[in-house]
């Protein structure tokens, strides 16, 4: 373990490393070791830092993954230029380790990439009707003035002995409905949410179901699962979104 270092040019042999070891111990004050370069991993961040400033990049999702086989310096009885395009077995493995570690990443942004996509087209389209409804909103009252079926304002309870007793019965009776069946769909973002609902007559319903999507859409789950990773099942949940009030049955 220890500490890297980059510069605006690339180097490789004795003379510059010692040279970044230098630098090492004079800005940690000693108390840091020089292990390798960064010099490509500080390329690219630059390049990124000036995308980021552009809105093309997000450098808080940025993730480095660097492998290193040799400290910037031949190994004894090699030249850097015999050594710099031939690290040796430590090369291959430095290879390999970068692809162990990067590839379960890249698999997971790659797989779900698709998926968060379609949710943010999802997201700006409920927006944008959720603003031609308001807009759409005709003036005048929002809510029927009968007092048995709906509440009345608050305001009035002050001043009104009618609309206290009509408030009272609403919240300890509630309102009578001739009996009869009903099944009421209504469309959302997860899918169809409905309630079907048998009345007898009564101010309390004899059977109330809720028609929750999330528990519909959570049978899909496995399927989505089989043959991925276990790091897979936290985005393919998330994916589904389910309401947990909607699927604790």
């Amino acid at each position: 373990m220890g500490e890297t270092l980059g510069g605006q040019r690339y180097w490789h042999g004795p003379s510059r490393t010692q040279w970044a070891r230098d630098w090492v111990k004079l800005w940690t004050g000693g108390q840091g070791v020089f292990a390798m370069t960064n010099m490509e991993s500080q390329s690219l961040a630059g390049a990124m830092l000036t995308a980021s400033k552009q809105g093309l990049v997000d450098m808080n999702r940025v993730l480095v993954l660097r492998t290193a086989s040799n400290p910037s310096t031949p190994p004894p009885g090699k030249t850097a230029l015999d050594s710099v395009g031939d690290e040796g077995p430590g090369q291959l493995v430095a290879y390999e380790s970068n692809y162990r570690v990067g590839a379960p990443v890249v698999h997971e942004l790659l797989n779900n990439w698709d998926r968060y996509r379609v949710r943010l087209a999802e997201m700006r389209e409920s927006v944008r009707i959720i603003e031609q409804a308001i807009d759409g909103l005709p003036e005048g009252p929002w809510v029927a003035d009968d007092r048995k079926v709906v509440l009345p304002p608050r305001h009035e309870l002050g001043t009104s002995m009618e609309a206290l007793i009509h408030h009272f019965k609403l919240v300890t009776e509630g309102f009578r409905v001739p009996p009869g069946e009903v099944y009421f769909p209504v469309e959302g973002p997860r899918g169809e949410y409905a309630v079907f609902l048998v009345a007898d007559g009564s101010s309390k319903p004899v059977r109330v179901h809720m028609r929750d999507p999330s528990f519909v859409n959570l049978q899909a789950l496995r399927e989505m699962c089989v043959g991925g990773y276990v790091a897979d099942l936290i985005a393919n949940l998330a994916m589904l979104d389910p309401i947990l009030g909607g699927i604790d049955r």
